[in-house]
């Protein structure tokens, strides 16, 4: 499995407990248009992230959110990691 190509959502579960799934990058569907959300989208407390037909709820929340700028290019329909020109970096 190429690390590049997946997205890693992690949820809490009713009783606390935490659960990883690993979904492809082809099935992110875009939350946002390409060239970025409008202003007041942005700044909502809760952003959806649809994956394989199923919605999330991102808290939108620098002391949840580690990588702020992959999070914006992933829900854009962007890879999450392309330098803009199309060269890949790791995170």
């Amino acid at each position: 499995v190429d690390l590049m190509q997946v997205v890693r959502v992690s949820t809490l579960t009713m009783w606390g407990h935490r659960r990883d799934r690993d979904f492809s990058l082809d099935q992110v569907e875009p939350t946002f248009a390409a060239n970025g959300a409008e202003p007041e989208e942005a700044l909502k407390l809760f952003l959806p992230l649809n994956v394989a037909g199923v919605t999330f709820l991102i808290v939108n929340r620098p002391n949840h959110v580690r990588q702020p700028l992959a999070l914006e290019r992933l829900l854009c329909g962007a890879h999450p990691f392309d330098d803009g020109n199309g060269a890949r970096r790791r995170p």
